[in-house]
């Protein structure tokens, strides 16, 4: 049997991706908690309305919830980065959607400069790949 995609992040890599600093704001869905315990074990989509009514994502309450396409969207199109010895230009990624595994690639010509390696799904490799953004490129971090 073919794996499905989730509709969005689990709770823990909700937490991870709030950890790297990704802004909750760009979350398409939101997990709901009372007093430490989970309410709505699917996340719910958020309409513009709810996600004004959250007035603080730093609390206990609420949790965002990325889906695919709200990843997706957080990838970029061409990815421009130096570091001390060489830089690249990655224009776009791949996705390579296969019967054994996903993943998500940047390359620099015929070299690799990021593989998410073989995911479960393609969330997983999305996941894997802003993670990767915003630790080791520090992607998202305002200028």
């Amino acid at each position: 049997m073919k794996d499905i995609i989730p509709p969005c992040t689990n709770v823990k890599q909700s937490r991870l991706l709030v950890q790297v600093g990704i802004d909750p704001n760009t979350a398409d869905m939101v997990y709901y908690f009372d007093h430490g315990e989970l309410l709505i074990p699917n996340a719910k989509l958020i309409s513009g309305r709810v996600k004004h009514d959250i007035p603080d994502w730093n609390n206990d309450t609420f949790l965002p919830a990325w889906s695919l396409t709200a990843l997706l969207n957080l990838l970029p199109e061409t990815l421009l980065y130096d570091t001390d010895d060489e830089g690249f230009t990655a224009d776009g990624y791949d996705l390579v959607i296969k019967g054994q595994g996903n993943r998500i690639s940047y390359s620099d010509g015929d070299k690799s400069v990021f593989d998410s390696g073989i995911q479960l799904n393609l969330l997983n490799a999305a996941v894997e790949t802003v993670v990767w953004l915003a630790r080791d490129l520090a992607w998202f971090d305002p200028e």
